[in-house]
């Protein structure tokens, strides 16, 4: 009787000191948390809402891109998810191998219309760093689609020309740009660069572009509009953007700021400043508690009339929410700030 109790002592303690060893394992130790899930919104090129089941979502890890996970927009069409933690297990503080997920990697989403409407074979990228600290994580903006990320588009007139600049935050098979102008903001919009404006390609990065139009006559209000073009010759509309190169009748003595317009404003808005000498110029944008959001212009510029859209994203090209926001001007010579507000 005594032996067997003896053997019931440590069979006991053996699984006493199994759960102690699986309790601090790394694995078990990493693993305990919240599921995890990515997801986010998905619209055709023109802003549309795809079918439901037309979009092939294709996600994986950047460390492990052989382990792949397929799901499909789903609901209205407009939405999709992808549930980490199934999929590959999900480790929040670290600890799991190459074939699981943990805070701090980076996964990539691939999207895919395989539907057979007038939008099938279009195609873009999401990569994000998996947040510890987010069991819902959204990726992209709310009306991710273009293959073409544009974060600002503007123009400046002076001495006889206008400088049209803009900057993509990313491009996928981007081929190229073109310009178009018209005097009218609705109709007779013509092109007016020769030959394409080269893009890079695919790029998950920042580029800068520039085109002069020395094409003007004084007195006019010109509007602009920018297209890109992918490698299968699909078009695509970026925004567009407006300039006035009527003359003042009082000669500006120092540098001025306008209001936006228009305010309140959804989806965008235009902010226009002129310069009465060369500086250097930085036009931030913040919230009512003084946090940056984003910032839309830093360099130096020539005197002369500029024009800039913003279209209410962050610097992670994320819409914001409504409220009310500050934009600041400051030069070499002076700072300016006006408010704006941003309805939804």
């Amino acid at each position: 009787m005594k032996q067997s109790n003896n053997s019931v002592k440590t069979g006991l303690w053996g699984w006493i000191i199994l759960l102690l060893v699986l309790t601090i394992l790394p694995g078990n130790v990493y693993s305990t948390g919240f599921p995890k899930t990515v997801w986010g919104y998905v619209h055709n090129s023109d802003g549309s809402v795809p079918a439901p089941g037309d979009i092939t979502i294709t996600a994986y890890l950047q460390k492990n891109p052989s382990s792949t996970t397929v799901v499909y927009n789903i609901d209205d069409g407009s939405y999709w998810s992808v549930d980490v933690s199934a999929t590959w297990q999900w480790f929040p503080s670290g600890g799991g191998g190459t074939s699981n997920a943990n805070g701090g990697d980076v996964i990539i989403v691939e999207f895919l219309n395989t539907g057979s409407g007038p939008f099938a074979g279009e195609s873009n990228i999401l990569s994000d760093v998996l947040d510890p600290d987010i069991q819902n994580q959204q990726m992209g903006a709310n009306d991710f689609a273009l293959p073409v990320e544009l974060s600002s588009f503007n123009a400046h007139y002076y001495n006889g020309s206008v400088m049209l600049k803009w900057v993509t935050e990313s491009e996928l098979d981007n081929f190229g740009f073109n310009i178009y102008k018209s005097k009218d903001e609705q109709n007779n919009f013509e092109k007016i660069n020769n030959n394409i404006i080269h893009g890079a390609g695919t790029v998950f990065e920042k580029q800068h572009y520039t085109f002069e139009d020395k094409q003007i006559e004084t007195g006019n209000t010109y509007f602009y509009k920018l297209e890109s073009v992918d490698f299968k010759g699909k078009v695509t509309y970026c925004r567009s953007v407006s300039v006035s190169t009527k003359a003042n009748t009082v000669v500006p003595v120092q540098h001025i700021l306008q209001q936006n317009f228009p305010n309140p404003f959804n989806p965008s808005t235009t902010i226009k400043y002129t310069l009465v000498n060369d500086t250097h110029v930085q036009l931030d944008v913040y919230n009512m508690l003084g946090d940056f959001i984003t910032q839309l212009v830093n360099e130096n510029q020539g005197a002369g009339i500029y024009s800039l859209n913003w279209d209410a994203r962050d610097d992670n090209g994320t819409h914001i929410p409504a409220g009310v926001y500050f934009y600041k001007f400051q030069t070499n010579e002076r700072t300016l700030v006006r408010r704006m507000i941003y309805t939804k």
